[in-house]
């Protein structure tokens, strides 16, 4: 069972489905080598010339292949467990996550090495013309249900740079937006946690919408009848997966 993106990454390699190229500029070029691996079906690995970090696209490019990494048999078998997910998942805290079966508590630590580097460091790319600037995509975010001690959501958003001060992200009106409404109210920021290279499997978690207060990351267990081993982040204890690649923690401003 895939379990990591690491792993996904080396099942492909396996599979004769990698691509690796080398020192890409930021501005438009890494689309071209993307577009192209996704017309021969390929994963592809590549850095950015001024990156110390390796980015990776055309993780999932088929349902088929969807199917294969999330180890389900079919469209409905799928869509039976995130229906599971959204109709039968129970608002929590971590600890009761822990406690009936569906997270392992790991120490930070043992899975992370802490790097303080300059986001202009960090693989953002422009990816079209009209682009407002770079992006990194696909990243999860995580953040505490305020009026929920313990409990947390987690959503999908792409980040745009913005110099070295941070990044924009768009709130539209769902679960992350309310938590920012509920502390700004308040005169707080949004402590949170980015999470970036996961399983595609929490991609799709994330994606979800499951009722308030029930943590999407919850829903693994329904798809691979295993607990997920998650960890608190140093800073603020967010729960996130050990299985990352990248786990920045950050405050979403008033």
């Amino acid at each position: 069972m895939i379990e990591s993106l690491k792993e996904l990454i080396e099942y492909k390699k396996s599979r004769g489905k990698l691509i690796v190229v080398k020192d890409l500029q930021r501005y438009l070029e890494p689309t071209r080598f993307i577009l192209k691996a996704e017309r021969d079906r390929k994963t592809i690995i590549f850095n950015l010339k001024d990156s110390v970090l390796t980015c990776v696209s055309n993780v999932v490019y088929s349902r088929e292949d969807l199917l294969n990494i999330l180890n389900v048999k079919s469209d409905e078998d799928l869509y039976a467990r995130i229906t599971k997910l959204i109709n039968e998942g129970f608002r929590d805290s971590v600890k009761g996550y822990v406690d009936k079966g569906f997270f392992n508590l790991r120490e930070f630590s043992e899975y992370f090495e802490i790097r303080q580097l300059e986001l202009k460091q960090l693989p953002s790319i422009k990816f079209y013309p009209k682009d407002g600037g770079e992006y990194i995509t696909s990243a999860i975010i995580i953040a505490e249900i305020p009026t929920m001690k313990a409990h947390y959501n987690a959503s999908i958003h792409r980040l745009m740079l913005m110099g070295n001060k941070g990044y924009a992200i768009r709130l539209v009106p769902r679960h992350l937006y309310n938590i920012y409404k509920a502390n700004s109210s308040k005169g707080l920021e949004t402590p949170i946690a980015i999470v970036i290279g996961v399983n595609p499997a929490l991609l799709l978690l994330s994606a979800t919408s499951p009722p308030y207060g029930v943590f999407e990351l919850m829903g693994y267990k329904l798809i691979f009848n295993k607990p997920l081993d998650v960890a608190l982040t140093p800073k603020y204890g967010i729960p996130v997966p050990v299985s990352a690649s990248v786990v920045m923690e950050a405050r979403i401003k008033l």
